[in-house]
């Protein structure tokens, strides 16, 4: 966890001390002002207007603080998203292992008889508390829609749901999640009453919304089936041109090796032609000495002739 993150945390846990302290001093107040109507002999005819306008300043003062507690806690929250869901109830609670002392902000229903300490925040209906909660979950959907990819739709059957506010819309198997691959999850939450156009809508995303959602991941369901379409077009492709390269180069090793072998014939050739005319000049070379022998021969047989020839000349005389 970041640093941010850690800042985070620990600002909207302070919110939500404050946030649940303010419930406590409404009831406080309440009660002092309920036991101040019992005192003066309770909720008398002459008394009934100048009660309700007391009433409805102690109901405004701790509302409004509310609102402004609510608003501090939303603007945390939209600082970092990952950090967040959005439960049955349409409640932003932590994501999966994460941990945050909410100090009974889950509606802080101590003054309708609910046990504070849920680990969830709830944004309530009224305004302005509803157009914060509006901001919240558009973020969610345009988180969604900038990284499709990353997000799935599934069903869930929530009929052994635990307990929630309002149980008789919790029989259902077949809530729809819309689940991020790190674990976050967000639920697109119960449909239980009518929005301004007359369709049932739920306390988390609008149908609207919703609809967005679902067309992101369709559309990025396309784009994957189009671009996984295409990569086996490219790796079609691929496979034609380097089996091309491949016999181009076979070719060319081919051709290569036949004109090495005829370059090299050259030397070789040589070394036979020597080997084979090697005899021969050996022939060559005795010959040559023969004819030597036999020249030395004859030219030593004329100048024994010549000398015989000599002496019979001079015994003659």
């Amino acid at each position: 966890m970041t640093k941010s993150q850690e800042t985070i945390i620990k600002k909207v846990e302070e919110l939500c001390a404050e946030l649940f302290q303010n419930y406590k001093d409404w009831d406080k107040e309440g009660e002092k002002f309920r036991n101040k109507i019992e005192r003066e002999g309770g909720e008398k005819p002459e008394k009934e207007n100048e009660y309700k306008i007391e009433g409805k300043k102690i109901t405004e003062k701790y509302l409004r603080k509310r609102s402004e507690i609510l608003k501090e806690i939303k603007n945390q929250i939209l600082k970092d998203l990952t950090l967040w869901e959005l439960d049955l109830e349409g409640n932003i609670q932590p994501m999966p292992g994460l941990s945050i002392n909410t100090h009974g902000a889950g509606g802080g229903y101590i003054l309708f008889g609910y046990k504070p300490g849920t680990n969830y925040i709830h944004f309530f209906s009224e305004k302005p508390n509803i157009s914060y909660k509006k901001e919240i979950t558009c973020a969610f959907v345009e988180e969604i829609k900038q990284n499709p990819q990353d997000w799935e739709i599934i069903t869930e059957d929530k009929r052994d749901a635990p307990f929630v506010e309002r149980p008789m819309v919790a029989n259902r198997s077949d809530c729809q999640v819309v689940k991020h691959k790190s674990g976050r999850r967000h639920n697109q939450g119960y449909q239980w009453y009518k929005n301004e156009k007359g369709e049932i809508e739920g306390p988390g995303f609008s149908n609207e919304e919703w609809a967005e959602i679902e067309n992101a991941l369709k559309n990025q369901k396309s784009d994957n089936k189009e671009l996984t379409e295409k990569k086996r077009e490219l790796q079609i492709e691929e496979d034609k041109n380097k089996k091309m390269i491949e016999e181009r180069e076979r070719k060319e090793e081919d051709s290569l090796s036949i004109s090495g072998d005829k370059k090299d014939q050259g030397p070789i050739k040589k070394v036979v032609d020597s080997q084979q005319n090697q005899p021969q000049k050996t022939d060559n070379k005795e010959n040559r000495h023969k004819n030597i022998y036999y020249g030395v021969g004859l030219i030593s047989l004329v100048l024994f002739l010549v000398s015989v020839v000599g002496v019979w000349v001079k015994k003659r005389k």
